[in-house]
């Protein structure tokens, strides 16, 4: 379960994947070559404050994913979810896709105990 964040600054949200993206290749055994996180993007739909982040990896047998973290903040509640693809278009349409139950999922959520 998801702590809830309602206060959470975007520059936190930020800095923890950068983080994570950083040390991605050194905890992975040699599995991640590479990993980087980039287009920051908060709003807000439906009373769910929503921050995501796109992540690239490329991984060591020559294939590469494509993921969105995202926290979706609602009034009482916060889920965290991620989204994978092999490349960027799909992975932006599974999460635009899903997005929309996404919300409704967190605006009906009981605070987290």
């Amino acid at each position: 379960m998801q702590p809830h964040r309602p206060d959470l600054a975007r520059e936190a949200f930020e800095a923890h994947h950068m983080r994570l993206a950083r040390d991605a290749p050194a905890g992975s055994r040699g599995q991640i070559l590479t990993a980087g996180v980039h287009d920051l993007e908060e709003r807000t739909v439906e009373a769910v404050r929503i921050l995501s982040i796109r992540r690239d990896v490329a991984w060591s047998d020559g294939t590469r994913a494509a993921s969105i973290d995202a926290l979706l903040i609602g009034p009482s509640a916060s889920r965290s979810v991620v989204a994978d693809a092999a490349d960027p278009r799909t992975v932006a349409a599974v999460f635009d896709h899903f997005l929309p139950r996404l919300i409704d999922l967190v605006l009906v959520a009981e605070p987290a105990r």
